[in-house]
């Protein structure tokens, strides 16, 4: 119990509460943009032909060579959209609430990672496909052109602001502060949270403030009397 206790009051919860309230919306967004692009493949993979020819990339019918490569290709497509969806949930602290810190902070990694892909994959194909629209750069002569301008305005622009949700929900969600003492949880503040008692001066008065240096390990002279410090306040045991 007593343990129980002084683990709340070390601000353990901060994270899930604090937090992980900070960057939901882009993530959640982020998770609508992906799902929705995994269940486009997911379609495909079922044998759905809507919007197939333009992404320039056929899939053969049964029976036909490469029919079963090309199907694997897009049920892992689908499976690695869906898991880039719900990292950030991860990363955040939103979802699963019983995953450990560790597990957060190589979601964080994994996220950050992800963000460059999805954005720099996203941004680089939009740029040169509106280019080509444009008629600053020619296209190749035997390109597919319907596959070009679906591209240049829905396919590459859909990696580009799914990168960008998830930029934004790792930023919003970032620790306040990146001089963390040793041992201090990331989401938790400056502030001493531990409860504990020190000794007190001889002094009567009850609001006299002390600090504590977590960085030290300074001891006060010993005295019979006592001085809770909880978070900021100071009073007698």
């Amino acid at each position: 119990m007593a343990d129980a206790g002084f683990t709340h009051a070390a601000g353990a919860d901060i994270p899930h509460s604090a937090t992980s309230r900070r960057g939901m919306l882009p993530a959640l967004a982020g998770l609508a943009v992906g799902l929705a692009y995994a269940a486009i493949s997911v379609y495909w993979a079922v044998g759905g032909r809507w919007l197939l020819n333009t992404v320039g990339i056929p899939l053969s019918q049964p029976g036909q060579a490469g029919h079963l490569a090309a199907l694997l290709a897009v049920w892992g497509a689908a499976a690695v959209k869906a898991v880039a969806a719900l990292l950030p949930l991860l990363a955040i602290g939103v979802w699963p609430r019983t995953a450990n810190g560790g597990l957060r902070r190589l979601a964080r990694v994994l996220t950050w990672i992800e963000a460059a892909i999805l954005t720099g994959y996203g941004l680089v194909p939009t740029a040169s496909g509106l280019l080509v629209q444009a008629g600053v750069i020619q296209a190749a002569a035997h390109a597919d052109r319907l596959a070009l301008k679906w591209h240049a305005y829905l396919w590459d622009p859909w990696f580009l602001i799914w990168g960008i949700f998830v930029f934004l929900a790792l930023w919003q969600s970032r620790p306040a502060g990146q001089d963390h003492l040793p041992g201090r949880h990331p989401g938790q503040s400056r502030v001493l949270q531990h409860r504990v008692c020190v000794p007190k001066t001889s002094s009567k008065s009850c609001d006299q403030v002390i600090f504590v240096d977590q960085t030290s390990d300074a001891s006060l002279p010993s005295d019979p009397v006592l001085t809770q410090i909880g978070t900021g306040r100071a009073a007698s045991c």
